[in-house]
């Protein structure tokens, strides 16, 4: 970049900065509750898969990719316990895998830790 350019490079002040990025993250955590939603109702219907016992496998990896999805982002934009259970949800399911259990086995450990982040979830749609 040229002494001339670097001269025009528009500043802006850090207030003005950190009122477009509380804007940003505003509108980013506005979309993140959009999915909530739908989110739950893809969480319940692979409840209903590994309750109908069909291909419990994988529904359950469906359900850690979900939970995945959730942790890093759902802290980032307010909702520590939500991030916090869905990391719960992952990481008990890969124990799971690890372990070599059965899916089913796997989701009697798993479900209970799925309710109460399904009940988070639920409850930022109350607020």
């Amino acid at each position: 970049m040229t002494a001339a350019a670097v001269q025009k490079k528009e500043t802006f002040p850090p207030s003005v900065i950190s009122s477009q990025l509380e804007t940003q993250l505003t509108q980013l955590r506005g979309r993140f509750l959009a999915t909530v939603v739908e989110r739950i109702l893809m969480f319940e219907a692979k409840i209903r898969d590994l309750e109908a016992d069909s291909n419990s496998a994988a529904a359950l990896q469906e359900i850690s990719n979900l939970a995945h999805k959730i942790t890093g982002v759902a802290a980032t934009f307010g909702f520590p316990k939500i991030g916090a259970l869905a990391a719960d949800v992952e990481h008990k399911i890969g124990e799971g895998r690890a372990s070599g259990i059965s899916a089913q086995e796997s989701w009697r450990d798993t479900s209970p830790i799925l309710e109460k982040l399904l009940d988070e979830m639920e409850a930022i749609l109350d607020v």
